[in-house]
């Protein structure tokens, strides 16, 4: 159950590194976002927890770079990269047959996480 979380949580990711970003200091910013994410979970097996959790963390560290200089988007990926990083963190700790609590706690923890890789797309695409 936990690795299919992160999978669909990486998954999530896939509209961001398709988004066509608009204005060009965004556009820089979200274009290392998108080539690093990218870069960050090449190569990892879906069907190891593992690799999903060293993902979720990768992608974390991409999302708060210090490469990302633009404003809004800055404000944007960390959110993101914090949200990621709590999953992932949460994804440790969880054996391979969660309780019900626990469910309920990483479906919150992976909503926190789609909900702000939404908002750092929503701010690569605004013109």
């Amino acid at each position: 159950m936990k690795k299919r979380l992160l999978t669909v949580a990486l998954v999530a990711l896939l509209p961001l590194s398709l988004a066509a970003c608009g204005g060009q200091s965004k556009q820089a910013a979200c274009q290392i976002i998108n080539d690093k994410a990218v870069k960050a979970i090449d190569g990892l097996d879906p069907s190891n927890t593992e690799d999903m959790i060293q993902g979720m963390t990768n992608v974390a560290t991409v999302l708060k770079s210090d490469e990302i200089t633009n404003k809004d988007v800055k404000a944007a990926a960390v959110a993101a990269g914090d949200s990621a990083q709590a999953l992932a963190d949460f994804a440790k700790t969880v054996g391979d047959e969660p309780s019900a609590e626990q469910m309920t706690e990483a479906m919150d923890r992976y909503t926190t996480f789609t909900t702000s890789m939404s908002s750092l797309e929503t701010v690569c695409n605004a013109r």
